[in-house]
């Protein structure tokens, strides 16, 4: 039987992970803290399983947030997520995403705006 999973529950979870990952922390690492097998937090960052409200407390204690971080654009809530957050937190909950960021700062300025220039232009469809 097909397991039907809670939106907010996967989205909370996609949360969780994006935070680790910007953190450079493994789910090991999490899980170690929080006295849980890495599994465990593989289930929660899925959203397999739901975060309790005590056990979230822990999870924004161990990554340095508040617990309504969350719930920021859960589903059902009233802000608009515009393209661009979605973009960012695609960009942000990926590796290379992460790499390009920690790369981003050693750039000198100009060749920040010459990278810029690469990506856009390698983003353009071939006429």
């Amino acid at each position: 039987m097909k397991k039907n999973f809670n939106p907010v529950d996967m989205h909370i979870g996609s949360r969780i992970r994006s935070r680790r990952m910007q953190l450079g922390k493994s789910q090991e690492w999490l899980g170690d803290t929080l006295g849980l097998t890495f599994q465990q937090v593989q289930k929660y960052e899925k959203g397999t399983n739901g975060v309790r409200g005590s056990r979230m407390q822990q999870i924004a204690t161990a990554l340095d947030v508040p617990p309504a971080y969350f719930f920021k654009d859960a589903p059902g809530s009233t802000s608009i997520d515009s393209d661009a957050d979605k973009t960012l937190r695609a960009f942000t909950t990926s590796r290379d995403g992460l790499e390009i960021v920690a790369a981003w700062e050693g750039l000198r300025p100009k060749l920040r705006g010459l990278f810029a220039d690469m990506a856009k232009a390698m983003a353009e469809p071939a006429s």
